[in-house]
């Protein structure tokens, strides 16, 4: 893969983790704030690992 896309990648996860901190902040939003918070943080490390294996580090 291009290394734009694992910036792109890198840019998304990171504002999932943006959405999450901010629907943290009420009990009706915290499910989905941790749901994001989750998914941001598998989508950033399958990104890594990828990133590892194509020997671009």
């Amino acid at each position: 893969m291009s290394r734009f896309l694992y910036e792109l990648i890198g840019l998304s996860a990171g504002v999932m983790f943006i959405l999450a901190l901010k629907g943290l902040s009420h009990p009706r939003t915290a499910r989905r704030g941790n749901l994001l918070g989750a998914a941001g943080a598998t989508i950033a490390t399958i990104a890594v690992f990828l990133y590892s294996s194509d020997g671009e580090l």
